[in-house]
């Protein structure tokens, strides 16, 4: 951040205190997480992410600063504004400035936010049984969002990467965009409000998406480019996830078998059951990597609050939080069923 020029041109003697502060922000979220994770529940970093966007759209909604078109940002208070001053509503629907606190966004996130939950909802149930106790049955549930929210951080990751590190070759190399082959890399101009780097074509203006719908209207292929991209890669890093992250139809199957479980009808041998699984995971990795791809990418087109990704990280995290304390409450009723969960 202090050598891509995130804080502006900051002196020799303010850069070492910068990065000193980050370092120990880092250190203490840090053992505030294992703090968490060893008295409370779940992670304390997965906790921290759903607080922070928690925090921007309660801000979004009822921040009481009055933005430069004498509206508050809080679009719940801007409303009540625009309804006491006689105003059209009009005027709070799309806004020009203040990022998200308009109407469109409160929609748009409501939307988002209620088809997420539908999502985490949606899923297939693949029957199986004990093999030594014929009477036992009950089925294997293959989620819809079977990868979560894994490939749009991942993804985030890459992109946000290439935006730093085109940014610290602009500054270093190529300030004034005069060369042809650092442009590729990404272009770059100055905000002179914030003094920081703004991406103005290159490969960074592409993986930077456009933060409101004005922005998007204004620049429709930049838009269109941006979620193609977020698309694809979502879907690339949902394979690689599920082939590294124990979540593989073999893997699964092995968990199954180990457990005494089977598929009725079928043999009870590994490659079996791994086939089986695998009809259903080969599709849902793909469809879920493209759900959450595109909630991300156009999330910012309409101005949603907390940003696409943001909202993706807070559902997915709370509906860990919601799953965990219902695991928790079953293992505590039915112990033997830890073996089922490989927790025994």
């Amino acid at each position: 951040y202090v050598y891509a020029g995130f804080f502006g041109n900051v002196s020799p003697n303010v850069a070492p205190l910068l990065f000193v502060q980050l370092v120990a922000a880092t250190v203490i979220i840090m053992l505030l997480d294992e703090t968490v994770q060893k008295w409370g529940l779940g992670s304390g970093i997965s906790l921290f992410i759903a607080a922070g966007v928690a925090s921007q759209i309660f801000n979004d909604l009822f921040s009481p600063f009055v933005l430069q078109d004498g509206f508050y940002h809080g679009v719940i208070l801007a409303i009540g504004q625009a309804i006491a001053e006689g105003k059209p509503l009009s005027d709070v629907f799309i806004r020009q400035v203040g990022g998200r606190g308009d109407i469109l966004g409160l929609i748009s996130t409501v939307a988002i936010i209620a088809l997420l939950l539908y999502a985490e909802g949606v899923r297939v149930e693949i029957p199986v049984s004990h093999a030594r106790f014929a009477g036992y049955r009950g089925t294997y549930p293959v989620k819809l969002l079977y990868v979560s929210n894994v490939p749009v951080i991942l993804a985030s990751t890459v992109f946000t990467n290439n935006y730093y590190l085109s940014s610290i070759v602009w500054s270093r190399f190529n300030p004034d965009n005069s060369n042809q082959i650092l442009n590729l890399l990404g272009t770059f101009r100055i905000d002179e409000t914030h003094r920081t780097p703004v991406p103005t074509g290159g490969l960074a203006y592409y993986v930077i998406g456009p933060n409101s719908f004005t922005d998007a209207v204004a620049d429709p292929v930049r838009a269109a480019v941006f979620a193609v991209l977020m698309v694809g890669f979502c879907v690339l890093l949902g394979k690689f996830w599920i082939s590294v992250a124990g979540l593989a139809p073999e893997r699964i199957a092995d968990q199954l078998i180990s457990a005494g479980m089977q598929v009725p009808g079928f043999r009870r041998a590994p490659e079996i059951v791994a086939s089986i699984i695998r009809r259903y995971i080969d599709v849902v990795t793909i469809i879920g990597s493209v759900i959450v791809g595109l909630l991300a990418s156009v999330a910012g087109y309409v101005n949603a609050f907390g940003t696409g990704t943001g909202l993706l990280l807070m559902i997915g995290i709370l509906y860990q939080y919601y799953t965990l304390l219902l695991r928790e409450r079953i293992v505590e009723m039915y112990p033997a069923i830890s073996r089922v969960l490989g927790e025994a």
